[in-house]
């Protein structure tokens, strides 16, 4: 569709690239307006060529690595001899369907429909499924390509390499044996190790206390519940304090004697 205007496109611009480098050659330093017109216009036709080619380079360049997960496993052309195709198929008519399907093959090779269909009709062992297997094989759809690849293995052929690296690494994967399971590591059962003592002094919140005074107490722990603390505070009594003051009182009479 785009073939004509590229052509087109493409000679115009080729054409003012040559008329711009006769000028520049002829009259170097007349000083004219013909250079920058012929610039002009040759950037205006380079842009109108980048529209044009853009898709079929980005479609050249991007096609093998986004073909797989782009390209359908069933390209569903809606014409009457495909659908009268998927009517045969649907109903039983074997033969009337390989017919169809090699008409469509015929009339566009281009699309995967009508192999696919017709490898799917076709009789397992026959030669018309090889036909439509190798038919299948050269588009770049991933499922198609497998499917195409089993049934010629089948029939004794192997057909890669091919075209796009994305196939081969995935028959690569599938021919690869699964690795065997792994065997259980055993471990040794540990025994029944002691609980080790925990250390009274150490204290982690403010309830310890009382968690500890909870729990049974062992002989020792009992005799030192029953021991008075030694850095528990005294409060002096009243009477202690009058005796102090007498002793006091009575301490010149020691230093004079």
């Amino acid at each position: 569709m785009l073939l004509i205007p590229r052509v087109i496109l493409g000679v115009a611009f080729l054409q003012v690239v040559r008329l711009a480098h006769h000028n520049a050659a002829a009259a170097p330093m007349t000083g004219d307006l013909a250079n920058a017109g012929y610039l002009a216009l040759a950037v205006l036709l380079a842009l109108a060529n980048a529209a044009v080619w853009a898709p079929a380079l980005g479609a050249r360049l991007a096609g093998p690595l986004t073909g797989v997960f782009t390209e359908g496993p069933d390209c569903r052309a809606e014409n009457r001899v495909v659908r009268l195709l998927r009517f045969c198929r649907k109903h039983g008519a074997r033969k009337w369907a390989l017919a169809l399907a090699l008409l469509e093959g015929v009339r566009h090779p281009e699309r995967p429909t009508a192999f696919l269909l017709g490898l799917r009709t076709a009789q397992p062992g026959s030669r018309l499924e090889r036909v439509f297997a190798a038919e299948l094989w050269r588009f770049d759809n991933l499922r198609n390509c497998v499917l195409a690849y089993q049934v010629l293995q089948r029939h004794g052929l192997d057909p890669r390499p091919h075209p796009n690296q994305e196939v081969n690494l995935a028959l690569m994967a599938l021919e690869q044996e699964p690795r065997p399971a792994a065997s259980p590591l055993r471990l040794t059962p540990s025994g029944n190790s002691p609980v080790p003592p925990r250390n009274r002094r150490i204290r982690l919140f403010d309830a310890a206390d009382a968690i500890d005074s909870a729990e049974a107490s062992t002989p020792c722990d009992a005799e030192a519940a029953a021991a008075p603390s030694e850095a528990a505070p005294v409060t002096p009594s009243l009477e202690l304090a009058e005796g102090a003051a007498d002793t006091s009182s009575i301490q010149p009479e020691r230093g004079a004697s």
